[in-house]
């Protein structure tokens, strides 16, 4: 009998204990054989440790000084054992077929430059929608990140290009996949809902962050950033952008 990879479902968690057990118990609950499952407790001053204790050491769990959710992906990376890692926001929740699903996706393709395989959402809690999340193609992504933060990825590709530490609010998201694109890495989509993502009445979901006014000043970081691939593939106005980044650069 042929042993399927490991996969690694990593849970950071900042201070959401009262919905950690949700994500805990979905990940429990794969249908995909071969899991392990890791808390990253990012310096919670809740309960967090305690649900995780409640699951015994079916559940590893670690510790660290409040640094972001980057840094605490970027631990998870370096604990896990899986050949695949999917990071879980810890008030999200996967479907019981989402490992299953997207490790077919990995195992069948064959593809060196396949680095991430993400799904469609179906969002709750505040509001209630599916997400319509294209095919992947490098160009859309440069306009907005329809790629979420938990996507199947290749644990290789992570440990060896971590999440910028220094990004914060939701950026560090597509910063990564943006950088897996500039490297010739590429993505798939599995067009189904597999992922419950929580809309927070008070609207303090991370990516909800970029919705709001600082989302040009953000976009404006990216491009600067990753100029080549804007200059590249981007709309005429990143283009524009990317290119004062590049004289910026060469010339001062």
């Amino acid at each position: 009998m042929t042993t399927q990879p490991l996969v690694s479902v990593v849970i950071p968690c900042y201070n959401y204990g009262r919905y950690l057990a949700e994500a805990l118990d979905s990940a429990r609950a794969q249908s995909y054989p071969t899991v392990e499952i890791i808390v990253i407790d990012d310096g919670s001053i809740d309960d967090t440790e305690e649900v995780a204790a409640g699951y015994g050491p079916e559940i590893a769990y670690f510790h660290q000084e409040n640094s972001g959710p980057a840094a605490a992906r970027n631990m998870g990376a370096r604990t896990a054992a899986g050949v695949y890692l999917v990071y879980l926001d810890a008030d999200d929740i996967l479907d019981p077929t989402y490992l299953e699903r997207t490790v077919r996706e990995f195992e069948s393709a064959k593809d060196p430059r396949l680095a991430f395989v993400y799904t469609q959402m179906r969002t709750f809690g505040r509001e209630s929608a599916i997400t319509t999340f294209p095919v992947f193609d490098v160009r859309p992504l440069l306009i907005n990140n329809y790629v979420h933060a938990s996507a199947a990825l290749r644990a290789d590709v992570v440990r060896s290009n971590p999440f910028d530490e220094a990004l914060r609010a939701g950026l560090e998201d597509w910063d990564f996949f943006l950088r897996l694109c500039e490297l010739g890495y590429t993505g798939r989509l599995v067009d189904v809902p597999l992922l419950a993502y929580r809309r927070h009445g008070d609207a303090g979901s991370r990516q909800d962050a970029i919705s709001r006014g600082r989302g040009q000043r953000l976009r404006g970081r990216l491009v600067r950033k990753h100029w080549r691939l804007y200059l590249h593939h981007g709309p005429w106005y990143a283009k524009t952008m990317a290119a004062k980044a590049y004289r910026k650069l060469t010339h001062g």
